[in-house]
């Protein structure tokens, strides 16, 4: 069986997998402290994203119109091509769409693969759901959690990090960091997502978030949680409370975790850096 973090780390290369390192922000102080303490990140659903077009396959209903038979269409011709014991599949999955408005990619995976080569999965999987779906937006059923290039961005610190008040851990790559193995640049272009294109659902973004240089851990729907250890850096917000910077300090220094401490600059408009904590000692 595929799952969606097959079809995705099948696709990445040395290109692709970040070789720097890469940042996360909390808003809430606790959650970076669960990523810590249980060496963990938590991934989530992308209809939590605030970005209306995160993971979303518009339908466009004029062309939907103008093609009613495209679901029988492609099924027959995969059926002329493939084997009998393909038939009873695509049938059957066909079937389930049209009838069951939760069936999802991972559930066409299921049911095809092995059988089917993936350009005609992905082309099927679409066309049925233009088909069987009333909506005009269908999510991507992964959890994915999200990481920038940028550790210093007055916005994201301002909107992901609480208004300064959270906290940004650093994640390097290396050998030991399977986090990296299903990560992915996103790209960002004013053209919207095409079905002929199914990784775009995931890893592309407009232009207008493109300051966020953003990179992308996707995995399977039932995995909330990817467990690993590689933070190699804590970042405290310049409005983050006493109390939370004192206890991650004590993490940070169980650990051996080196700690800065958000500065903002005095003649322009950026973020500094000092170290509180150099491998676990106290500067």
């Amino acid at each position: 069986m595929i799952g969606i973090t097959n079809a995705f780390s099948a696709i990445m290369n040395d290109n692709l997998t970040p070789q720097i390192p890469l940042f996360k922000y909390y808003p809430n102080v606790n959650y970076a402290k669960d990523a810590l303490i249980n060496n963990r990140i938590h991934l989530e659903k992308l209809s939590s994203y605030n970005d209306i077009y995160d993971g979303t396959y518009i339908v466009d209903e004029e062309k939907l119109l103008q093609n009613k038979a495209s679901v029988e269409t492609i099924c027959n011709t995969l059926k002329e091509k493939s084997q009998t014991m393909v038939h009873p599949i695509i049938d059957s999955f066909r079937d389930q769409v049209m009838l069951n408005k939760n069936t999802s990619y991972q559930d066409f995976f299921d049911y095809a693969e092995g059988f089917l080569p993936k350009e005609y999965i992905t082309y099927l999987y679409f066309q049925c759901l233009q088909e069987g779906f009333s909506d005009k937006s269908v999510w991507g059923t992964a959890r994915v959690s999200c990481f920038s290039e940028i550790k210093d961005s007055l916005l994201m610190w301002a909107y992901y990090g609480n208004n300064h008040k959270g906290v940004c851990l650093e994640f390097k790559p290396n050998t030991n960091n399977r986090c990296f193995q299903f990560c992915q640049k996103v790209q960002y272009t004013p053209n919207f997502f095409s079905n002929k294109d199914d990784n775009g659902l995931y890893f592309r973004k407009s232009t207008e978030w493109q300051h966020e240089q953003e990179w992308r851990m996707v995995l399977e729907s039932h995995m909330e949680y990817f467990t690993s250890t590689f933070v190699d850096a804590i970042y405290i917000g310049v409005r983050t409370p006493k109390k939370e910077v004192n206890d991650l300090v004590k993490i940070a220094v169980d650990k051996k975790i080196d700690v800065y401490k958000t500065i903002p600059d005095t003649s322009m408009y950026k973020l500094n850096f000092t170290k509180i904590v150099d491998k676990g000692n106290i500067v």
